[in-house]
């Protein structure tokens, strides 16, 4: 059973909490986006020739094994990974449609998107949802200059959750298309 997407819900938080910092930052490949008050990084990377962005929990260490990320391309493509025991990402979920950079750290509030494609990401607070979906997140999508591109697919990330999500025809709602609860 698909439910609503908190991406919305990300959008209507940073409007409604108030942005602790409210930058809009231009990333290239390679960058790293370290999200403030939260184990979660966001990467900028090309893979088969495609750039986009993938968000993962990650420590000292590198990515903290058994937790989920997730990934979305320039083209569409979405991907949710789980990290193994050796903190390596393994590809459990994908639908079709380099490190070395500036290392960035970003807070609530903040937007930042991939230089020379439309994929952009949001940093939110959510408060008023069902306990399970709440705290910051980082929720990844297709932008137009109107929105959300429609019926394109985006990510969502956590330290609760990693997933995809779905916009409607209109660009304005959403619904999961795949989940899975951090541990």
């Amino acid at each position: 059973m698909k439910r609503l997407l908190l991406v919305p819900l990300l959008l209507a938080a940073l409007a409604l909490a108030g942005p602790a910092s409210a930058r809009t930052v231009e990333i290239r490949l390679g960058d790293t986006v370290d999200v403030a008050g939260t184990k979660l990084l966001c990467l900028a990377a090309e893979s088969s020739g495609v750039k986009g962005i993938g968000c993962y929990e990650a420590n000292a260490k590198g990515f903290i094994p058994g937790t989920y990320g997730a990934a979305l391309g320039e083209d569409g493509r979405v991907s949710v990974h789980k990290i193994d025991a050796k903190g390596t990402p393994q590809r459990i979920f994908r639908k079709l449609a380099s490190r070395g950079g500036r290392y960035l750290k970003l807070g609530v509030g903040d937007v930042f998107y991939l230089k020379g494609t439309r994929v952009a990401c949001e940093l939110a607070n959510v408060r008023d949802v069902p306990a399970a979906y709440r705290g910051i997140k980082v929720g990844c999508y297709i932008g137009t200059t109107t929105g959300f591109k429609p019926l394109s697919y985006g990510i969502a990330v956590s330290d609760k959750y990693a997933g995809v999500f779905r916009m409607n025809k209109d660009g304005k709602g959403s619904t999961d298309v795949f989940e899975r609860r951090q541990p």
